[in-house]
């Protein structure tokens, strides 16, 4: 599937994007550490748990159109063992299918040019004509960017899980029939 707005361009991801998007993981670690969030540190995503992404068709980019540059990226699954479970607070809304979103990752060169607009527009876009009721994401309580990004893209928090390591996360839900 590839969609073209604001001069990106969605496609599956591939291992030779590899070098890009380890560039852009760290980018984003350093981040979220400068920022003093406590997501993705200690290794708990590396370019290992990148690549079985790709390796399994759930990695997708956004290129720029004129420099092929990755402008985004995220991880697009149809099922997440800790979306089947209860939330420990709240409850998803919808029913039905989902796509989970993850790893969502914007290169720092365009970071606050409306990049992750697009990437959600053409994921609900992507949802709608697979017939998905919903898209699911969780983020950090820390991550005020992640919070304001969802909420300005028509997200809404549905409540609270934990990680395996027992760390919070805010779960977010967006209803595919408004669309």
């Amino acid at each position: 599937m590839s969609h073209i707005n604001m001069g990106l361009a969605l496609r599956g991801s591939v291992e030779g994007d590899m070098a890009q998007l380890t560039g852009m993981l760290e980018d984003a670690i350093a981040l979220l550490a400068m920022n003093n969030i406590d997501q993705w540190q200690k290794g708990s995503i590396s370019s290992e748990i990148l690549l079985d992404a790709i390796r399994h068709d759930q990695g997708f980019v956004w290129e720029q159109r004129d420099t092929t540059e990755i402008a985004g990226f995220c991880v697009l699954d149809t099922y997440d063992e800790l979306y089947e479970e209860n939330l420990a607070k709240g409850k998803w809304t919808i029913e039905g299918s989902y796509l989970a979103i993850h790893r969502v990752m914007v290169s720092q060169h365009l970071r606050g040019r409306k990049v992750t607009r697009q990437m959600f527009l053409d994921i609900k876009k992507m949802g709608v004509v697979n017939n998905i009721a919903s898209l699911r994401i969780d983020t950090h309580p820390d991550n005020v960017m992640m919070q304001k990004t969802l909420k300005r893209n028509g997200f809404v928090r549905t409540g609270l899980l934990y990680m395996p390591s027992g760390s919070p996360r805010y779960a977010y839900e967006f209803d595919l029939s408004q669309i």
